[in-house]
């Protein structure tokens, strides 16, 4: 009888819809979190490659300095030897 009360299949088919729309809610909810999770993977793999490179460019950066200094010194040395021929 409680299965004909008008009231009841109202609240019932109610229910229905809202597990309905609340399990859509769940799966859209989980597809957004393994989107974002995959864009931060992608994030964290493209981090970890520029600061590859950047320690990269650091490196060459301090050898050509240290080229410099060294070549400066040369220039110097080449050039007192130039004014004591000179004398």
């Amino acid at each position: 009888m409680q299965n004909q009360d008008p009231q009841f299949l109202a609240d019932r088919k109610k229910l229905q819809l809202e597990i309905l729309l609340k399990d859509s809610d769940i799966k859209k909810n989980a597809r957004a979190k393994i989107e974002i999770e995959t864009a931060l993977r992608d994030l964290k793999h493209k981090a970890n490659l520029l600061q590859a490179e950047i320690l990269s460019k650091e490196g060459q950066l301090k050898k050509f300095q240290a080229d410099g200094v060294l070549l400066g010194n040369e220039l110097i040395k080449l050039k007192h030897q130039m004014n004591s021929l000179g004398r």
